[in-house]
Protein backbone atom coordinates (compact mmCIF):
# COMPACT_ATOMS: atom_id res chain seq x y z
CA UNK A 1 0.00 0.00 0.00
CA UNK A 2 1.45 3.32 -0.99
CA UNK A 3 1.10 6.70 0.63
CA UNK A 4 -1.52 7.90 -1.84
CA UNK A 5 -3.68 4.90 -0.97
CA UNK A 6 -3.20 5.78 2.70
CA UNK A 7 -4.30 9.35 1.88
CA UNK A 8 -7.45 8.06 0.21
CA UNK A 9 -8.16 5.87 3.26
CA UNK A 10 -7.70 8.87 5.58
CA UNK A 11 -10.05 10.94 3.37
CA UNK A 12 -12.62 8.12 3.54
CA UNK A 13 -12.27 8.00 7.32
CA UNK A 14 -12.74 11.78 7.49
CA UNK A 15 -15.85 11.53 5.32
CA UNK A 16 -17.32 8.84 7.61
CA UNK A 17 -16.49 10.99 10.63
CA UNK A 18 -18.24 14.01 9.13
CA UNK A 19 -21.26 11.87 8.29
CA UNK A 20 -21.44 10.64 11.88
CA UNK A 21 -21.02 14.19 13.12
CA UNK A 22 -23.96 15.29 10.96
CA UNK A 23 -26.06 12.38 12.23
CA UNK A 24 -25.18 13.34 15.81
CA UNK A 25 -26.23 16.96 15.17
CA UNK A 26 -29.52 15.74 13.72
CA UNK A 27 -30.12 13.69 16.87
CA UNK A 28 -29.41 16.72 19.05
CA UNK A 29 -31.79 18.83 16.97
CA UNK A 30 -34.48 16.14 17.30
CA UNK A 31 -33.99 16.23 21.08
CA UNK A 32 -34.31 20.02 21.14
CA UNK A 33 -37.33 19.93 18.82
CA UNK A 34 -38.99 17.37 21.06
CA UNK A 35 -38.67 19.68 24.06
CA UNK A 36 -39.84 22.70 22.07
CA UNK A 37 -42.84 20.82 20.71
CA UNK A 38 -43.70 19.56 24.19
CA UNK A 39 -43.52 23.10 25.60
CA UNK A 40 -45.67 24.46 22.77
CA UNK A 41 -48.30 21.71 23.25
CA UNK A 42 -48.37 22.36 27.00
CA UNK A 43 -48.87 26.09 26.49
CA UNK A 44 -51.63 25.47 23.95
CA UNK A 45 -53.34 23.00 26.28
CA UNK A 46 -53.17 25.52 29.15
CA UNK A 47 -54.73 28.19 26.94
CA UNK A 48 -57.52 25.86 25.81
CA UNK A 49 -58.12 24.80 29.40
CA UNK A 50 -58.47 28.41 30.54
CA UNK A 51 -60.93 29.08 27.74
CA UNK A 52 -62.89 25.97 28.68
CA UNK A 53 -62.92 27.00 32.33
CA UNK A 54 -64.16 30.50 31.43
CA UNK A 55 -66.94 28.90 29.38
CA UNK A 56 -67.80 26.65 32.35
CA UNK A 57 -67.85 29.67 34.64
CA UNK A 58 -70.14 31.53 32.28
CA UNK A 59 -72.49 28.53 32.03
CA UNK A 60 -72.47 28.13 35.81
CA UNK A 61 -73.27 31.82 36.27
CA UNK A 62 -76.10 31.53 33.73
CA UNK A 63 -77.50 28.46 35.52
CA UNK A 64 -77.35 30.20 38.91
CA UNK A 65 -79.01 33.27 37.40
CA UNK A 66 -81.81 31.19 35.91
CA UNK A 67 -82.34 29.42 39.24
CA UNK A 68 -82.54 32.80 41.02
CA UNK A 69 -85.08 34.09 38.48
CA UNK A 70 -87.20 30.97 38.92
CA UNK A 71 -87.02 31.24 42.71
CA UNK A 72 -87.96 34.95 42.62
CA UNK A 73 -90.92 34.17 40.32
CA UNK A 74 -92.04 31.39 42.67
CA UNK A 75 -91.81 33.76 45.64
CA UNK A 76 -93.80 36.38 43.71
CA UNK A 77 -96.44 33.86 42.70
CA UNK A 78 -96.73 32.54 46.27
CA UNK A 79 -96.95 36.10 47.67
CA UNK A 80 -99.69 37.00 45.20
CA UNK A 81 -101.60 33.80 45.95
CA UNK A 82 -101.32 34.34 49.71
CA UNK A 83 -102.30 38.00 49.45
CA UNK A 84 -105.27 37.17 47.21
CA UNK A 85 -106.62 34.71 49.75
CA UNK A 86 -106.69 37.37 52.43
CA UNK A 87 -103.91 35.82 54.54
CA UNK A 88 -101.26 38.00 56.11
CA UNK A 89 -98.05 37.28 54.20
CA UNK A 90 -95.71 38.41 56.96
CA UNK A 91 -96.67 35.69 59.43
CA UNK A 92 -97.69 32.07 59.79
CA UNK A 93 -97.97 29.50 57.03
CA UNK A 94 -97.65 31.87 54.04
CA UNK A 95 -94.39 33.18 55.47
CA UNK A 96 -93.08 29.62 55.96
CA UNK A 97 -93.96 28.80 52.35
CA UNK A 98 -92.07 31.88 51.09
CA UNK A 99 -89.06 31.07 53.29
CA UNK A 100 -89.04 27.49 52.04
CA UNK A 101 -89.17 28.61 48.40
CA UNK A 102 -86.31 31.09 48.98
CA UNK A 103 -84.17 28.44 50.75
CA UNK A 104 -84.73 25.91 47.96
CA UNK A 105 -83.69 28.55 45.44
CA UNK A 106 -80.53 29.33 47.41
CA UNK A 107 -79.66 25.63 47.73
CA UNK A 108 -80.16 25.14 43.99
CA UNK A 109 -77.94 28.16 43.29
CA UNK A 110 -75.24 26.83 45.62
CA UNK A 111 -75.46 23.44 43.90
CA UNK A 112 -74.97 25.05 40.48
CA UNK A 113 -72.02 27.07 41.78
CA UNK A 114 -70.39 24.01 43.40
CA UNK A 115 -70.91 21.90 40.27
CA UNK A 116 -69.26 24.63 38.19
CA UNK A 117 -66.38 24.92 40.65
CA UNK A 118 -65.85 21.14 40.68
CA UNK A 119 -66.01 20.91 36.87
CA UNK A 120 -63.39 23.65 36.61
CA UNK A 121 -61.15 21.89 39.12
CA UNK A 122 -61.50 18.58 37.24
CA UNK A 123 -60.58 20.28 33.96
CA UNK A 124 -57.55 21.92 35.59
CA UNK A 125 -56.39 18.60 37.11
CA UNK A 126 -56.82 16.78 33.82
CA UNK A 127 -54.88 19.47 31.96
CA UNK A 128 -52.06 19.37 34.52
CA UNK A 129 -51.87 15.58 34.31
CA UNK A 130 -51.74 15.64 30.52
CA UNK A 131 -49.07 18.36 30.60
CA UNK A 132 -46.92 16.39 33.05
CA UNK A 133 -47.21 13.29 30.89
CA UNK A 134 -46.32 15.19 27.73
CA UNK A 135 -43.30 16.86 29.33
CA UNK A 136 -42.06 13.59 30.77
CA UNK A 137 -42.33 11.87 27.37
CA UNK A 138 -40.58 14.77 25.62
CA UNK A 139 -37.81 14.80 28.24
CA UNK A 140 -37.26 11.04 28.07
CA UNK A 141 -37.10 11.17 24.27
CA UNK A 142 -34.73 14.16 24.34
CA UNK A 143 -32.41 12.46 26.85
CA UNK A 144 -32.37 9.30 24.76
CA UNK A 145 -31.52 11.26 21.61
CA UNK A 146 -28.77 13.18 23.44
CA UNK A 147 -27.26 9.89 24.64
CA UNK A 148 -27.47 8.41 21.15
CA UNK A 149 -25.82 11.54 19.71
CA UNK A 150 -22.99 11.29 22.24
CA UNK A 151 -22.50 7.57 21.52
CA UNK A 152 -22.48 8.24 17.78
CA UNK A 153 -19.77 10.91 18.16
CA UNK A 154 -17.69 8.79 20.54
CA UNK A 155 -17.88 5.86 18.14
CA UNK A 156 -17.05 8.10 15.17
CA UNK A 157 -13.98 9.47 16.94
CA UNK A 158 -12.72 5.98 17.77
CA UNK A 159 -13.37 4.69 14.26
CA UNK A 160 -11.68 7.73 12.73
CA UNK A 161 -8.59 7.28 14.89
CA UNK A 162 -8.47 3.54 14.13
CA UNK A 163 -8.88 4.04 10.38
CA UNK A 164 -6.29 6.83 10.23
CA UNK A 165 -3.88 4.76 12.29
CA UNK A 166 -4.44 1.73 10.08
CA UNK A 167 -3.95 3.79 6.90
CA UNK A 168 -0.76 5.40 8.19
CA UNK A 169 0.61 2.07 9.41
CA UNK A 170 -0.28 0.45 6.09
CA UNK A 171 1.41 3.24 4.14
CA UNK A 172 4.50 3.03 6.33
CA UNK A 173 4.63 -0.74 6.03
CA UNK A 174 4.27 -0.53 2.26
CA UNK A 175 7.12 1.98 2.15
CA UNK A 176 9.31 -0.31 4.24
CA UNK A 177 8.60 -3.35 2.11
CA UNK A 178 9.46 -1.40 -1.08
CA UNK A 179 12.66 -0.15 0.49
CA UNK A 180 13.66 -3.59 1.70
CA UNK A 181 12.83 -5.20 -1.64
CA UNK A 182 14.76 -2.52 -3.51
CA UNK A 183 17.65 -2.88 -1.07
CA UNK A 184 17.79 -6.65 -1.56
CA UNK A 185 17.88 -6.31 -5.31
CA UNK A 186 20.71 -3.78 -5.12
CA UNK A 187 22.65 -5.94 -2.64
CA UNK A 188 22.08 -8.96 -4.85
CA UNK A 189 23.35 -7.03 -7.90
CA UNK A 190 26.49 -5.99 -6.02
CA UNK A 191 27.37 -9.60 -5.16
CA UNK A 192 27.02 -10.79 -8.70
CA UNK A 193 29.49 -8.38 -10.17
Amino acid sequence: MSWWVAGVAVAGAASKFLGSQSKSRDMQEAARDSLLTGRYNINQRKLESRQTQFAMLEQGHQAASNIKKSADQAVGTATAAAGGSGAIVESGTPRAVLTNIAQEGLHAQMGAILNTKNAMKADRRQTEAMNKTEWKQASVYAKGMEKDAKRTMDSARLNYAAEVGSAVAGGYAAGLSKASTTGKVIKGAQHVS
